[in-house]
């Protein structure tokens, strides 16, 4: 059994062959996946917590890069789902105080895993590839909402007091760029998702929307408020995005009932 130290946060550097094909890439993946499965066997969450997570994060990107090497969007589904079945139980078990960080990493990624399905459910319908219930369109964009939002509250100054997240001088921990960035581009996707997301009610759409203006007024307030330096963190477009949307959603919230939803009710 490896040792903490060879396991810790990568994916072993053997698996790291030449790989052309989806055979070869399935191939690489199920040795890793061997590996793996031994190392979270070999360090349980109750007992090396840390390196446990490490391990399951490393399962989920082997997951995340097979999903390049094929075309079916029903099997990048099928592979974004066993990503969200390895991580999602463990958001549960962790202790915030604790695994600060690693909750942080958690919440963000099965944010984008949730966003990533939604995404090519919402293509497939929108292209006339497949017949989709919006309802399931649906709850792939709250998954990604609540996980970006959870993700968001973990820089609260005040846990677990939504008002507080709208507040940008109540935000902590986002002094380095990176990670002003990172938080930043959280609710900014979880904005997106709102805008896309299907519900036939018209008052529940308003609700959606609305929400997603109030996230790109909080991207702007604490942008504004905390500017990058130019550089590699830049969140020029994202933000010229945000403004644009704060300017154009009251409209377009007004006058909802008039305008035409695409086939997957977007």
């Amino acid at each position: 059994l490896a040792s903490a130290e060879q396991v810790r946060g990568r994916v072993p550097e053997w698996i790291e062959a030449k790989i052309v094909t989806y055979e070869d890439a399935c191939r690489e993946m199920k040795a890793g996946l061997r590996h793996l499965d031994k190392v979270r066997a070999g360090f349980p969450i109750d007992e090396d917590c840390s390196n446990h997570v490490e391990a399951c994060q490393d399962i989920s990107k082997l997951y995340r890069s097979l999903v390049a090497f094929t075309s079916s969007d029903d099997d990048k589904c099928k592979m974004h789902k066993r990503r969200i079945d390895i991580l999602e139980p463990l958001v549960t078990q962790l202790n915030i105080a604790a695994y600060d960080a690693l909750c942080k990493e958690l919440r963000f990624e099965l944010g984008e895993v949730y966003r990533d399905m939604m995404e090519i459910k919402i293509v497939q319908v929108d292209s006339g590839q497949k017949k989709i219930k919006w309802e399931k369109i649906a709850e792939l964009c709250d998954g990604a909402v609540k996980h970006y939002r959870q993700f968001a509250r973990l820089f609260q100054a005040v846990p677990g007091d939504p008002q507080e997240a709208k507040n940008p001088s109540k935000v902590t921990g986002i002094g380095e760029e990176k990670v002003r960035r990172w938080y930043l581009n959280a609710r900014f996707y979880c904005a997106r998702c709102l805008l896309k997301r299907p519900d036939p009610d018209m008052a529940n759409r308003k609700v959606h929307l609305n929400g997603a203006l109030e996230e790109y007024r909080h991207i702007v307030a604490l942008a504004e408020a905390h500017p990058f330096k130019e550089g590699q963190f830049s969140f020029d477009d994202e933000l010229r995005i945000c403004k644009e949307m704060v300017a154009l959603l009251p409209s377009k919230i007004e006058r909802l009932h008039m305008l035409p939803s695409t086939p997957s009710g977007t």
